[in-house]
């Protein structure tokens, strides 16, 4: 089973979409990622993207997941973060406000995670994988994660008490921006105000790239859509781009 110190750590991610086939296309270009299967044992193979030999993420069809419906949601990223215990995390997490959209489910050979939205609606999953995640080569890792939502502090309250997050730094804006991680490690991501034209509140991870201007030209090649940047990061932490695919779902590269 996964060691304790998953805990609080983002240790995978899910594009779920209408058309899966092209979207594993398009962001084998985009990032250079490669394909290969990985079967559930009498459920189903997956097709998952790695870097290098690491596995990071997969593609899954929309349709397939109810809770989606009834949460409004279309094709979209989600972001799994690490439990100890799934159960007593999703416990947690309702008393703080959370709702769960779909309950814990175990899955052969991979691990058991139920999906909830925080309290101010941004949806992620609590997840223990069957194994312990390795760290995925850079280039390639989605190991940078955005939450734009309508209340940063709150927010922040709520991921440290279920996950153990700390406040590692504040960006230029105390009040709106902030930089979390895990006690005694490197920051893991920020907590903003979400803009008043943005989609969300929502998650949203970035890829590490050599060149975010190349992910901009390559997403808007492979019909998906340039929605900020390229420009360098607030802060200085490098240059960064975020765009849609093809289907809408958002995603961030970082240099």
């Amino acid at each position: 089973m996964a060691e304790s110190n998953d805990h609080g750590r983002f240790v995978w991610h899910d594009l779920l979409t209408t058309d899966p086939e092209t979207a594993a296309a398009f962001y084998t270009s985009v990032f250079g990622w490669g394909t290969a299967p990985y079967e559930i044992p009498g459920v189903t193979t997956l097709t998952v993207w790695t870097a290098g030999d690491v596995p990071v993420a997969s593609p899954g069809r929309l349709e397939n997941e109810p809770w989606t419906a009834a949460a409004g949601l279309g094709p979209h990223w989600l972001t799994y973060i690490g439990a100890r215990d799934v159960d007593a995390t999703v416990a947690h997490a309702e008393r703080l406000g959370a709702r769960v959209l779909a309950p814990a489910l175990d899955l052969p050979s991979i691990g058991r995670y139920a999906v909830l939205a925080d309290p101010q609606g941004a949806v992620f999953a609590a997840f223990r994988p069957a194994a312990t995640v390795p760290d995925a080569p850079r280039p390639g890792s989605i190991e940078w994660h955005e939450l734009a939502t309508t209340d940063p502090r709150a927010a922040f309250a709520f991921y440290s008490a279920v996950f153990g997050w700390v406040e590692i730094g504040a960006g230029d804006d105390v009040v709106t921006t902030l930089v979390f991680g895990r006690p005694n490690g490197p920051p893991l991501g920020v907590i903003r105000r979400i803009g008043r034209d943005e989609h969300g509140p929502a998650w949203l991870g970035y890829t590490t790239v050599g060149d975010v201007d190349r992910v901009a030209d390559d997403a808007t090649r492979g019909g998906g859509r340039v929605v900020a940047g390229p420009m360098d990061a607030p802060g200085g932490g490098g240059r960064i781009v975020v765009c849609e695919d093809p289907q809408g779902a958002r995603f961030g590269a970082l240099q």
